[in-house]
């Protein structure tokens, strides 16, 4: 829970959209990955309303979703991926093409 609690603060803080892969097991111990995705929305300057968005998926197929991610998991969810979404970090070059924008992950 900390986990999750620390990426909607990460959204309130940068006032960027926060994203996140988390892994854990399912109580017969099929890996399942949780991808949360948390948007920002305001007027001016201020954080008003995030609206998150969550999704659980298995290489291995169906899954058990009881208690998977809840206050009591069976296991604790492993963080995979924690990133804010910000295209203004870096400066991009002028002469950018749209397979630039793919990022692979390992």
């Amino acid at each position: 829970m900390p986990n999750v609690i620390t990426l909607y603060h990460t959204c309130l803080a940068h006032k960027r959209p926060a994203y996140s892969i988390s892994m854990v097991q399912d109580d017969d111990g099929k890996d399942v990955s949780y991808e949360r995705l948390l948007l920002p929305f305001g007027s001016g300057d201020a954080v008003e309303q995030i609206v998150g968005s969550y999704k659980s998926i298995s290489i291995e197929g169906g899954f058990k979703i009881n208690n998977l991610m809840g206050l009591r998991p069976k296991a604790v969810p492993v963080i995979l991926v924690r990133a804010v979404i910000d295209r203004d970090i870096t400066s991009a070059p002028a002469n950018r093409s749209a397979s630039d924008e793919v990022v692979e992950l390992d």
